[in-house]
């Protein structure tokens, strides 16, 4: 794992100006774990890159936000749309006990006022919602 970090390949600067597909094509190489250890490893490299990684659960609660709202403004509704919304709390879910102490409480703070709004969507979303906040504020103690 530590060899590919510091792979000059990867890693030294050159001339030539590299491209995201020369980025992308390297990255195609590797398989799901050493791609999951690659992140592990810039995870732990500098409080710089937690920060940028934990900016990832910041991103995927705007999408849920915008869902939510979406889903009120229009009053539409539909099993795949929910499950998508739902895959993201899951994965909020997940990153959660990672993030630093600031994020996290910003995060419950902002699921719950999501939570407030959802409250009344069917399709079991709301219940959803809330099961996860309450999970989150759990493990926050």
């Amino acid at each position: 794992m530590e060899d590919r970090v510091r792979d000059p390949a990867v890693v030294s600067p050159s001339s030539k100006r590299r491209r995201w597909s020369d980025l992308k094509s390297r990255l195609e190489t590797f398989d799901r774990a050493g791609l999951v250890g690659l992140v592990a490893d810039l995870y732990e490299a500098n409080p710089a890159n937690r920060c940028f990684l934990a900016g990832t659960v910041d991103l995927m609660l705007s999408f849920v936000e915008a869902g939510t709202a979406w889903s009120l403004d229009l009053g539409y509704g539909e099993d795949s749309y929910f499950s998508a919304l739902e895959s993201k709390l899951n994965a909020i879910a997940k990153l959660f006990d990672d993030l630093p102490a600031r994020a996290a409480a910003a995060t419950i703070s902002r699921l719950r006022r999501l939570r407030r709004k959802a409250k009344d969507i069917g399709w079991g979303y709301g219940d959803f919602l809330d099961d996860v906040v309450t999970d989150l504020e759990r493990r926050m103690k």
